[in-house]
C-alpha cells in the first residue's frame, strides 16, 4: 500500500469510526456510510429505499431523519471491501465522494437546520450542521492559519493575545482527534510516519475539487477494483 492509502485508512478511520462513537454517544443519528448499512424488514417497510444520488448514503439516511429515526453505529462489527488503491481509479472515487458531498451539503444543509428549529428535533437539526462541516483538510488548513495569524499578533504585540488561546486549543483537538483515528486504523508505525504527508495529501483533497470540462458531479460511474481486472 501506498503512504496515501495509508492516510486514506487514517481518513476512513476517523469518518467512520471515532466520528461515529462520538455521535452515537451524543445520542444522534452517526448516518448512513456505504456498504457498512443494515436495515430492519419493518424500517424499510415504512421508509422504503429511495435514494440514488452519488451520494445515496447520506441521502437516505438524511430522509431517515426526516422520517425521526436515529441511525445507531455498531463498533463492533466489521464490514469488509476492497479499496482502490491506484492513484486514478482513487482519485475519481474519491473526486465522486467529494463533489457529491459538497453539491448535496449545498442543496440540504440550510433546509436542514431550518427543519430542525422548527420542529425543534435536535437530531434533524444536527444532520444539519454535520452535512455543512467542510473536509478536515480545509478544517486543518483554517486552524493552522488562525494559530498562525494570532502567533505573528502575539509577537507584533509583545504579549499573548487572547486569540491565541482558542486556535491553540483548536489545533490540539485537532491533532488528539488525528491521532486517535491513526490508533484504530491499525496502521501501525508507518502509518503515522505517514502522517507527515498529511499536508500533500490534504493538497492532492484539494485538487478533486476541479471538475475537468464535460465532468457530471451527478452520474455515479463504478470505480473500477484491481480485483475486478485481474
Amino acid at each position: 500500500a501506498s503512504w496515501r492509502t495509508r492516510l486514506l485508512t487514517i481518513a476512513l478511520a476517523l469518518f467512520h469510526d471515532v466520528r461515529s462513537r462520538a455521535r452515537e454517544r451524543l445520542r444522534v443519528s452517526c448516518g448512513l456510510r456505504g456498504n457498512g448499512m443494515c436495515f430492519s424488514a419493518r424500517l424499510l417497510r415504512e421508509v422504503p429505499y429511495d435514494a440514488f444520488s452519488v451520494v445515496e448514503d447520506l441521502e437516505h439516511g438524511l430522509t431517515l431523519g426526516r422520517a425521526g429515526h436515529r441511525v445507531h453505529y455498531v463498533g463492533e462489527t466489521r464490514v469488509l471491501g476492497e479499496m482502490a488503491s491506484r492513484a486514478q481509479t482513487s482519485r475519481s472515487q474519491r473526486r465522486r465522494w467529494e463533489s457529491g458531498r459538497r453539491d448535496f451539503a449545498r442543496r440540504e444543509g440550510p433546509a436542514l437546520l431550518h427543519e430542525g428549529l422548527l420542529r425543534r428535533d435536535p437530531v434533524l437539526f444536527d444532520l444539519g450542521l454535520d452535512v455543512l462541516v467542510p473536509p478536515l483538510s480545509r478544517v486543518a488548513a483554517l486552524c493552522l492559519a488562525g494559530l498562525a495569524a494570532a502567533g505573528l499578533g502575539t509577537l507584533a504585540a509583545g504579549r499573548a493575545l487572547f486569540a491565541l488561546w482558542p486556535w491553540s486549543l483548536a489545533t490540539l483537538l485537532l491533532v488528539a482527534y488525528v491521532v486517535r483515528s491513526w490508533q484504530v486504523s491499525g496502521s501501525g508505525a508507518r502509518g503515522l510516519l505517514d502522517l507527515a504527508c498529511a499536508p500533500l495529501y490534504a493538497l492532492w483533497k484539494l485538487t478533486l475539487l476541479r471538475r475537468r470540462p464535460g465532468e457530471s458531479g451527478t452520474r455515479w460511474i463504478r470505480t473500477t477494483r484491481e480485483g475486478g481486472t485481474r
